[in-house]
């Protein structure tokens, strides 16, 4: 039995969506994580502390960038404060990836009611608040987290869309044939 035309144009048209399909790229994430404090001065910070955060972008910053990106949302953690969008500012945000894409150079300066935060590649981790001062003598190190989807991805749910789609107008076709005999 071959199958009819009416049977095949849906298949075709959701085949054919399903190989156009491109995958939306969805936000990047930037997490940080320093090295521990070595530098402490009277106040709630140790040396088993750092400073840990994050920042997400629309799509990852790329190659050979070097400027504030486009922040969606940030977050850091000295150890005692967490510093965000609420209740923090950005005095600085400067970012520099290398040719791969991969962050190589930093400095993210925050200003608060809890005092003054730098993220630095070059004067490492600095946190001066009410709490005391701590300061990291090694940079942190950053990784990237994307959330892209995966084309096969889509290519095996719209094939098994297609499947399911022509499983219930082959088995609609056979009941009207059953009733026409």
């Amino acid at each position: 039995m071959q199958p009819s035309a009416r049977l095949l144009q849906p298949l075709l048209l959701i085949l054919g969506l399903a190989l156009a399909a491109v995958p939306a790229f969805a936000d990047t994430t930037y997490d940080y994580t320093g090295q521990d404090y070595t530098v402490l001065t009277t106040g709630s910070y140790n040396s088993s502390m750092s400073m840990t955060g994050s920042f997400t972008v629309a799509s990852p910053l790329g190659g050979d960038f070097s400027a504030t990106p486009g922040l969606i949302s940030w977050q850091f953690n000295d150890g005692v404060i967490t510093w965000n969008w609420s209740d923090a500012s950005i005095v600085d945000f400067s970012i520099v990836t290398n040719a791969t894409g991969a962050i190589d150079d930093w400095f993210i300066g925050l200003s608060g009611n809890s005092g003054y935060l730098v993220i630095s590649y070059a004067d490492f981790d600095i946190v001066n608040s009410g709490n005391g001062l701590a300061y990291s003598g090694v940079p942190g190190v950053w990784s990237e987290t994307s959330l892209v989807p995966e084309p096969a991805g889509y290519l095996w749910f719209d094939l098994s869309f297609c499947a399911l789609v022509v499983g219930v107008l082959a088995k609609g076709r056979r009941r009207v044939e059953a009733r026409a005999v």
